[in-house]
């Protein structure tokens, strides 16, 4: 992945410009809340080795790529 950062939610506060959190981490949010969401309606326990997390940046980074792929950034 480049280093270009892309940022979801870039503005102005108070004390000056802030950049927000990272598009790849935004992303990587929403997947986690669908794998949350998805494994404890089965009944499934937490995930306390963290891969929920992994799997979710995996996919944060496709789809990163695929925007570069395709020139959507």
């Amino acid at each position: 992945m480049s280093d270009k950062r892309i940022y979801a939610f870039p503005g102005e506060s108070p004390i000056g410009e802030h950049r927000g959190m990272t598009l790849r981490d935004w992303f990587a949010g929403q997947v986690l809340l669908g794998l949350v969401t998805t494994n404890y309606d089965v009944g499934n326990s937490p995930d306390p080795d963290g891969e929920y997390a992994k799997r979710a940046y995996h996919l944060a980074e496709a789809m990163m790529g695929e925007r570069t792929e395709t020139g959507e950034f």
